[in-house]
């Protein structure tokens, strides 16, 4: 099994800072057609929404993920907490993309089984369990979504 970490590279002193942010559809709101439209709108307010259980840090590495379908997910992005927003029920934070994994932005799909409702969770605990799927050819598409589903 090939891991997000083997591709990531995050090294385990690093662990501790770093948490890994999943994003799923709810009520009206399609993610993944929301991602496909604008994937930074995306990157930027679902990812960094803050409510009243969200607490990132400044310095934080936040590895952003979306469910495509069930156990599938695609990594979106891979971000730096660089401003605290001080707000609840809004954008929380400001955040900066780690440019080394920019590569792998939209284009790596994860199979990934989430046992507990909270859709933050610490990498050190789950690291292991982000098996790479697949490695697409280029960003994310309609497409890729409806071959994933075939």
């Amino acid at each position: 099994m090939i891991c997000l970490n083997d591709l990531l590279r995050i090294e385990q002193d690093d662990f501790d800072s770093v948490k890994v942010r999943f994003v799923i559809s709810h009520d009206e709101i399609d993610i993944l057609k929301e991602y496909l439209k604008d994937s930074d709108y995306v990157n930027n307010k679902y990812f960094m929404w803050r409510n009243e259980n969200t607490n990132f840090k400044i310095g934080q590495i936040i590895v952003c993920i979306l469910r495509i379908e069930k156990d599938i997910w695609l990594l979106t992005s891979v971000r730096k907490i660089t401003k605290d927003l001080n707000t609840i029920n809004d954008i929380g934070y400001e955040s900066e993309e780690v440019e080394e994994y920019k590569k792998f932005f939209g284009r790596v799909i994860i199979k990934y089984h989430n046992t507990s409702q909270n859709m933050i969770r610490k990498y050190e605990n789950i690291h292991n369990e982000l098996e790479v799927n697949q490695i697409l050819k280029n960003i994310f598409s309609n497409n890729d979504f409806l071959s994933i589903r075939e």
